[in-house]
């Protein structure tokens, strides 16, 4: 297991939020790194895309950062203002799970419920699922980050594999209770 890979395992308890404050962090102290979002769809890869550059605006620290009109800025990903080396890359990427990622090059790099019931019911839908993932490493930068975010789907959940790689991390949505049976783990 890389402690900078992780898999966070949560149901109805804001990570993608949380994870979009988190990338836009990231951008502000990182200015030149970059970030790819990917979901099980194009549109979900969006919504966390637009999310994470809506805080840019939001956030008076950030505001530096928002996008001109010289800068790439686009539902598919943009370049924030103060980056200083420009390639192929911008700064936050979106991409489904089906979409084309080589060439691509990531230092943080955010799965956001790429296993949902509609391309997980099927054996062979998971193992495509967890071979498309596979290539995340190709455009993985040298020192960079891996993040799963997801809700597991059945028994036979790619997270349930993805945790042999990938160190696992849950976080309850309340504090358990001791007393209760199987909530002591998480104490």
């Amino acid at each position: 297991m890389k402690p900078s890979q992780e898999v966070l395992d949560d149901f109805r308890n804001h990570k993608s939020t949380l994870t979009a404050m988190f990338a836009s962090w990231y951008m502000l102290v990182n200015p030149d790194k970059t970030v790819l979002v990917m979901s099980a769809t194009q549109q979900k890869a969006i919504e966390f895309v637009s999310q994470t550059r809506k805080i840019l605006n939001v956030v008076p620290y950030c505001k530096h950062m928002v996008p001109n009109e010289h800068t790439k800025d686009s539902a598919l990903g943009f370049n924030h203002n103060v980056r200083t080396t420009f390639t192929q890359d911008m700064s936050c990427t979106a991409r489904g799970s089906t979409s084309q990622i080589t060439g691509l090059h990531s230092d943080l790099i955010i799965c956001d419920d790429v296993e949902i019931s509609t391309n997980t019911q099927t054996a062979e839908a998971r193992e495509n699922l967890l071979h498309k993932l596979t290539e995340l490493e190709s455009v993985r930068n040298k020192g960079s980050r891996v993040i799963f975010l997801g809700t597991p789907h059945s028994s036979e959940s790619i997270y349930t594999v993805l945790k042999e790689a990938y160190p696992l991390v849950k976080y309850p949505a309340m504090m358990p209770d001791e007393s209760l049976p199987g909530e002591s783990e998480y104490v």
